[in-house]
């Protein structure tokens, strides 16, 4: 058997969860990462790879079967959550990874002072719109 997926989807969604598990506020049990990031398919062993590189990059601290999640492993997710290339695989995903991403939107500090993106898209065709209607004035005074 084998990861599904990239290896940085995967990463992302192992550092969402320990974060869900507040392992960086409390030692999470390498059981239960398991128990929430191994899929049908998967595993545990599948993900012992990312596990080593989060542990060179320093973004967690194994201690027998406890995890610890560290400041640089919170501002990897981060990272990881906003790059674009960032999804999802297959066509489902686990209520827990919905819930801890919607846990991690909320409580996220940049919530509030970022525009929604819906917003933005909607405010694009109103900009692009008065800039046409500026034009056409421009042009009907040049005309007379």
């Amino acid at each position: 058997m084998a990861l599904k997926g990239t290896e940085e989807n995967a990463t992302v969604r192992v550092l969402l969860i320990l974060w869900d598990l507040e392992a960086h506020k409390t030692d999470a049990g390498k059981g239960d990462l398991n128990r929430c990031i191994v899929r049908t398919g998967e595993k545990a062993s599948d993900y012992q790879p990312i596990l080593n590189l989060l542990l060179e990059k320093e973004a967690i601290v194994i201690d027998k079967e406890k995890i610890k999640l560290t400041p640089s492993g919170i501002a990897l997710l981060t990272e990881g959550l906003r790059d674009e290339s960032f999804v999802f695989d297959g066509q489902q995903i686990g209520s827990r990874f919905g819930n801890a991403l919607v846990k991690w939107i909320r409580l996220s500090p940049q919530a509030d002072s970022e525009v929604p993106v819906v917003a933005a898209a909607k405010a694009e065709p109103e900009v692009e719109q008065q800039e046409e209607e500026e034009t056409e004035e421009e042009e009907t005074e040049e005309a007379a």
